[in-house]
């Protein structure tokens, strides 16, 4: 008979515990850099100047100069280029004419203006956030060294408050967006894919994947189970139908996924029930985890 060796129970609840760090830390990582893209996006498309016939390089040329730039320095950009107070709104420089004017021209600037309070409150938000990152990338393990199970009891209270203050900026940011979002010219500018689909819907840069809880997809399965649930569980496939009747620009494959089922799976938002039926495929019913 061989008998379980305490050291080696407590040992391995070690390992798991730093396995969900693992997967929290690296899940909040990635949503850093899928911020720093949008970011990045947002300044390099916020002003266009030059030959009308020189665009599309100008636009390169411009993404390219700030293609390696931190968080911190684009972020400083982005206060300094996007962002303007009310209180300034009238100090902006008038734009020079180019002295040869034998060919067409374009000069376009894109901003976002402020009450003194709000700019005030949202670029403190901003360089908070970037101090967050740093320290994050920086100092976790210092403070962090998951050496016991009590180091990991608090990254993990640490890594979920990230998460929390993070969110929290990306949905005041996307308030921001919504106020401008019927604002001329600027609307066609924040409905840039990457920038839209981001602070939007929840669907990250170049495939990296998606913010299940803040999408809009799960939203529109949550919003179909308060109409359509029975007794507490809701028929995907009414659901499919309902969502496609009201929103069928919003498709798994826009997430990255092959299938409905595929996303209920994937967001990990929902419990899923099989109820066998008379044909081959089993009927697939779902309901929101309890809290």
């Amino acid at each position: 008979m061989i008998e379980n060796n305490p050291n080696n129970i407590k040992a391995q609840d070690l390992a798991e515990m730093k396995n969900v760090i693992k997967q929290k830390y690296g899940g909040l990582t990635l949503y850093f850099q899928s911020y720093e893209h949008v970011i990045k996006t947002f300044v390099s498309n916020c002003e266009i100047k030059g030959l009308l016939s020189d665009i599309q390089s100008i636009k390169e040329t411009r993404e390219n100069s700030f293609a390696t730039k931190t968080l911190g320095q684009i972020t400083k950009d982005f206060i300094n280029n996007v962002l303007i107070c009310q209180t300034s709104a009238n100090s902006m420089e008038d734009d020079d004419l180019p002295d040869d004017l034998d060919q067409p021209h374009i000069h376009i600037v894109y901003k976002l203006e402020l009450s003194p309070e709000y700019y005030k409150s949202f670029t403190t938000e901003l360089a908070e956030l970037v101090n967050l990152r740093n320290e994050l990338v920086h100092c976790f393990l210092k403070k962090y060294p998951l050496s016991s199970k009590e180091d990991c009891q608090l990254a993990v209270i640490y890594l979920d408050d990230c998460y929390q203050r993070f969110d929290r900026h990306i949905h005041q940011f996307r308030q921001l967006l919504e106020s401008f979002s019927d604002v001329g010219d600027l609307s066609a500018f924040i409905n840039t894919p990457v920038i839209h689909d981001y602070f939007f819907h929840g669907i990250l840069p170049n495939g990296e994947g998606v913010q299940w809880e803040r999408s809009t997809i799960v939203a529109l399965l949550k919003d179909a189970e308060t109409k359509l649930n029975q007794e507490e569980w809701t028929s995907l496939q009414c659901a499919i139908e309902y969502i496609k009747k009201h929103r069928a620009d919003h498709s798994p494959k826009r997430y990255g996924c092959n299938s409905w089922r595929h996303v209920l799976h994937e967001s990990k938002q929902f419990e899923i029930r099989k109820e066998p039926t008379n044909g081959h495929q089993s009927r697939i019913w779902y309901r929101s985890h309890t809290k």
